[in-house]
């Protein structure tokens, strides 16, 4: 795992979520009740930009077909 700084924790709203270019690759960087999780920015479903989604306590649903991720695990529901 590498680390990349993104911004600062103070800059992010709590319960947000934004996208950010890191390595090559979109993640998914999201402020759940003060605790930063990231995970893959794409949909594994469809595609879907998941940090145009719906952020839902911990969890992520996908703007394009509804898919829902648990940012906590980054595993699909």
């Amino acid at each position: 795992m590498v680390k990349v700084k993104v911004g600062k924790k103070s800059e992010m709203a709590v319960n947000s979520m934004i996208g950010v270019s890191a390595e090559e690759k979109m993640i998914l960087v999201a402020n759940v009740d003060g605790k930063i999780y990231s995970v893959q920015g794409f949909c594994t479903h469809m595609g879907g930009h998941l940090y145009e989604g719906k952020l839902i306590g911990n969890v992520v649903k996908c703007p394009r077909h509804g898919s829902e991720f648990d940012l906590t695990t980054g595993k699909n529901l």
